[in-house]
């Protein structure tokens, strides 16, 4: 069936989207499909929320896959995710480059050109280690505003080694350094993310475990990080870190001591759709109300959800 994200990419060039070697076998989805429809969920949030992680799937035949990746994603297009927004009342989202198209943004980049009448949308790449200011102009006017780093999934690549020519290269087009890491599995690692001169994101609560509370060792360093004026934090992806679905009450703790650090450097996003959730599918309507019983203050949950997410990707005023 046609969609507008495919109308829209029959018009680019079509040297753009040359298929990879390997990539011409259609290859079956692996994982669970999110539950739709999302259901309306009882908080309501601000005008101009904002969720600032979530992932694209699309046709494989317009967007490869890797020729090795650790899931098989299903179809998941602009036009069902933009029903998840309007369910669950963001009129904004920042959709994150998935690990499974490599460097290849093509997708976001069509998606943002897409963006339907009364939703904002930005971008976060995954570049090569060598991008010049040309393509990272071209990026920018595009709408992305940051480079992704994935040092805790099965596919290959930016390293932790590329981030600091990286940082030097963004550092004039204000954008910033997103990090998936597993702070339980590698503590080291934020050691080495303080001596990045750029704003930094942590994803998912920097995969710290739920169960072992907020003075284990890897959580710990996620709020040294937090500590500093250029980190920020995702409040993200609770199936990462909790076995409690779907309320995620163990989380809880985690994100009071992280507002109570970086009140004005958290964000939210619902990690849509799911691609790592597996057996905990959570339905988007949940999502929302679990992040209104983590930070049932409206105020600091406003912050997270609208001004926050407004400074760091460029949003305008609500």
């Amino acid at each position: 069936m046609r969609n507008a994200t495919t109308e829209h990419a029959d018009n680019r060039a079509s040297e753009h989207h040359r298929p990879i070697s390997g990539a011409g076998d259609q290859r079956v989805p692996n994982i669970p499909a999110p539950i739709v429809p999302t259901r309306m969920p009882r908080t309501q949030f601000p005008r101009g929320a904002t969720d600032c992680h979530a992932h694209l799937f699309g046709p494989q035949e317009r967007y490869p896959l890797l020729p090795q990746t650790h899931f098989v994603p299903h179809e998941c297009l602009l036009e069902d995710y933009v029903r998840t927004l309007t369910a669950i009342g963001c009129q904004r989202a920042v959709l994150i480059q998935p690990s499974v198209y490599g460097n290849r943004n093509d997708l976001i980049e069509d998606a943002l050109a897409l963006a339907p009448e009364g939703v904002s949308l930005r971008g976060v790449a995954v570049v090569d280690p060598d991008i010049g200011e040309h393509e990272l102009e071209r990026l920018h006017r595009l709408g992305f505003r940051g480079i992704r780093i994935n040092l805790a999934a099965g596919t290959s690549g930016l390293q932790l080694s590329d981030a600091r020519v990286l940082a030097n290269r963004i550092r004039s087009f204000g954008w910033h350094l997103q990090f998936y890491a597993d702070f339980q599995q590698q503590p080291e690692l934020a050691d080495e993310l303080e001596q990045l001169d750029a704003t930094l994101i942590i994803d998912h609560f920097g995969r710290t475990p739920a169960a072992e509370g907020t003075n284990a060792p890897g959580f710990q360093k996620l709020l040294r990080l937090l500590r500093r004026d250029n980190v920020y934090a995702k409040l993200s992806a609770p199936y990462f870190i909790s076995q409690q679905h779907p309320d995620y009450q163990d989380v809880a703790p985690l994100a009071a001591a992280m507002l109570d650090v970086a009140p004005d450097r958290l964000v939210w996003g619902t990690d849509w759709p799911h691609a790592s959730a597996r057996a905990q599918m959570p339905d988007d309507g949940d999502l929302a109300d679990v992040l209104a019983r983590w930070i049932p203050d409206a105020d600091a949950r406003a912050r997270i959800l609208t001004s926050t997410p407004a400074r760091l990707y460029g949003f305008d005023d609500p």
